[in-house]
């Protein structure tokens, strides 16, 4: 238990004081609407709308506290897994983001990849279990 509540406490600190409010279900469809951008990006050739896409993913909306509370309560230990999975996107989608416009077509292909595969990865791993606790 003493594990559980360190998490939340790391949860809150990682948050930006002031950061957009909203809840997990918003945030994820507007990062539906990146991912379909980013990919669009991609098959067309169009890098600035890619890096774009890419940055909207990087910088998305925090999810709200209290949801953030009932993910870590849920998920218990599971939240550190949890929380890399969102450190890993956020990471690959700020690198095609910083370096998008200068990647060869292969490596713009490899890091949307694995930006999808880590997305994926969560949401197969955690959707069934956070989705019923949050409506």
């Amino acid at each position: 238990m003493r594990k559980v509540v360190f998490f939340i406490t790391l949860i809150f600190l990682a948050v930006p004081v002031g950061a957009a409010e909203g809840n997990l279900k918003n945030i994820m469809q507007g990062l539906e609407r990146n991912f379909t951008q980013l990919v669009e990006a991609l098959l067309v050739g169009d890098r600035e709308q890619l890096v774009e896409a890419a940055g909207e993913i990087a910088q998305h909306p925090e999810i709200p506290g209290y949801q953030r509370v009932l993910i870590a309560e849920e998920l218990g230990e599971e939240i550190a897994q949890f929380a890399q999975f969102d450190r890993v996107v956020h990471t690959l989608s700020l690198g095609l983001q910083e370096k998008g416009l200068v990647m060869t077509e292969p490596e713009l292909l490899r890091n949307t990849q694995e930006i999808l595969a880590a997305c994926f990865s969560c949401h197969v791993a955690y959707k069934d279990r956070i989705s019923p606790i949050l409506e």
